[in-house]
């Protein structure tokens, strides 16, 4: 039905859907999902990371909330790609939060990725 709710599928749509599905499989028939809780994890940490730092703009970032998104950052630096650990520390730069232990682990994870970053990743570094 053209226009109408039904879509006709071919046959390699179909083949690509089985072969998308028969790959997400686990053992004993058990599903496999496509989402990764550490992707989830980091993705939910920047969120609140951006808006947290958008209420303390201008303002030295102190309390609980900021505590509990250093222990984060901590905890998914070895995580975090470049240009995520380069946007967590101008976060928390920019509101000035005080952590040596914070900036220590987030800059020890630099190192690895400074053989593979572009130029304007390593200017943004320094």
């Amino acid at each position: 039905l053209p226009g109408g709710r039904y879509m006709v599928y071919t046959q390699e749509d179909l083949d690509q859907a089985t072969s998308g599905a028969l790959g997400r499989m686990g053992p004993g028939g058990s599903w496999r999902t496509g989402y990764s809780e550490a992707g989830l994890q980091k993705r939910d940490f920047l969120m609140d990371l951006r808006k947290q730092r958008e209420k303390e703009k201008g303002r030295q970032a102190t309390g609980p909330i900021w505590a509990h998104l250093s222990m984060q950052a901590k905890n998914l630096a070895n995580t975090l790609d470049l240009s995520e650990l380069l946007e967590a520390m101008k976060m928390f730069c920019s509101v000035r939060y005080e952590d040596y232990e914070l900036y220590m682990r987030l800059l020890g994870e630099m190192p690895h990725y400074v053989k593979s970053a572009n130029t304007d990743q390593l200017c943004e570094l320094i």
